[in-house]
């Protein structure tokens, strides 16, 4: 944990910290000679013998203390939580599971990757396909990710440029190692009017250096000799970056924004002609390629149900359940198995799970029977086809639990689902309305 004046965050950073389910962990503060309380705060954490304090003789910047961190750090994996930002509980629990589960891994990234469940291991190709053609793999803050120190001491730890440090050592350790997809939801980036992300965008000169300097990070990166990808496959990017830089003085020219066009021109030490000259030379090949690029990763299997009853630790019980898990399905058979095998993986066990069929025509009602034992897990086939909405109100009117947790026969719940949620629950909501988990602000969109 790396500080600058951030005693208005640093206390809510710390307890994060300190709260998390998984417990073998230190936590080296490094305050980088901050002119506010936060150095009086963290120390207050130091009667924890897990919380180590550091005072920097002199003010070193955002990345060059990121190095000095970790150059502190004893253990096996780097986890950075920033002073301004939250982890939840089972943030270290569930990055932990995924790097350990694939230790040839050297990079842990938590964000959704369409398709993927994860946790999910990435080859260096297909990481780099995913972020350049797929979901953008590498667009995150070291907030989102952990790091076999290993590995970042491999590849010489951050370079030190402000706003950029992180995507370069992203590509760098995915040059050499294969990436760990985690699940996402893990942590909290709290907005502020101090970030380096706002701090980033304060002038043109600022937004212009650090485009052309991210342009020419990717460029250089995959022009590398260690590039995992195909010939092809670099060219295409190249022409998508040329094609975005010169979007960005399109937009800005646009806008009105004469100054910001201007610099983005001079940064590039190109003139303006010049870009839009390239431009028109590169772009015919770009939109025409037909790559489908990014190839199933390799996955942690959920573990299959022996039995109805064998699969999981149940004693039958005339209490009232807590949660009631609710799937209403209808022609689900290429996916139904899965669903409930989640189910049947989760840590918390006061559950019952009510599969209601909606007259399904395939094989829906042969498997949902195979796993229903009559009392934890029931079914039930309706008479004829209600529809969608109905078909979830009639799984509600069979339930018994307190809780409802509805769950569509093509999803999946991830082990710790039900636990996290009831947590939340217990420590938001004292009149048991309707609770909102969300992990961090929700996209557009979702």
């Amino acid at each position: 944990m790396t500080v600058y004046n951030r005693e208005k965050f640093l206390a809510a950073a710390i307890e994060s910290v300190l709260a998390q389910s998984f417990t073998d962990w230190e936590l080296v503060i490094v305050d980088d000679q901050s002119n506010d309380g936060s150095l009086e705060i963290a120390r207050r954490y130091a009667k924890d013998r897990r919380v180590r304090v550091i005072l920097n003789e002199q003010n070193l910047g955002d990345y060059p203390n990121r190095n000095c961190a970790a150059s502190l750090a004893c253990g096996k994996y780097l986890k950075y939580v920033d002073a301004d930002d939250l982890i939840y509980p089972h943030c270290l629990e569930l990055m932990v599971q995924g790097m350990e589960a694939f230790p040839e891994a050297g990079l842990g990234i938590s964000r959704v990757v369409p398709g993927v469940f994860a946790p999910a291991l990435f080859s260096p190709a297909d990481a780099y396909r995913d972020h350049f053609f797929g979901s953008g793999m590498f667009s995150v803050g070291p907030l989102d990710t952990i790091v076999r120190r290993d590995a970042f001491e491999e590849i010489g730890a951050f370079n030190l440029a402000r706003h950029t440090g992180d995507l370069l050592c992203w590509m760098r350790l995915a040059q050499r190692r294969p990436v760990v997809a985690i699940a996402s939801g893990l942590v909290w980036w709290r907005a502020h009017g101090q970030q380096e992300s706002v701090a980033e965008r304060r002038t043109p000169g600022i937004v212009a250096e650090v485009a052309v300097r991210r342009m020419k990070i990717v460029v250089e990166t995959i022009e590398d000799a260690t590039c995992p990808l195909a010939e092809l496959e670099r060219k295409i990017i190249k022409s998508a970056q040329l094609k975005a830089y010169v979007g960005m003085i399109g937009g800005a020219l646009r806008r009105g924004r004469f100054g910001l066009a201007r610099a983005l021109c001079r940064q590039s030490g190109q003139r303006l002609f010049s870009f839009l000259q390239a431009s028109l030379t590169h772009t015919s090949a770009f939109p025409r390629v037909g790559l489908n690029p990014v190839r199933p990763p390799k996955l942690v299997a959920l573990p299959a149900p022996k039995s109805p009853i064998s699969a999981f630790s149940f004693q039958p019980s005339t209490s009232t359940p807590l949660v009631s898990v609710l799937i209403p399905a209808y022609n689900a058979e290429a996916h139904l198995a899965e669903a409930i095998e989640s189910v049947l993986d989760q840590r918390f066990t006061d559950w019952e799970l009510i599969i209601v069929d909606d007259a399904s025509t395939d094989r829906t009602a042969e498997i949902a029977q195979s796993c229903a034992d009559g009392n934890r897990i029931r079914y039930f086939r309706n008479e004829r086809n209600l529809g969608k909405w109905p078909n979830h109100n009639r799984c509600a009117e069979l339930a018994h639990g307190k809780h409802l947790k509805f769950l569509h026969a093509d999803d999946l719940l991830y082990p710790l689902c039900l636990q996290v949620m009831l947590q939340h629950a217990a420590s938001v909501v004292k009149d048991e309305t309707l609770v909102l988990c969300a992990p961090s602000p929700l996209p557009a969109g979702t």
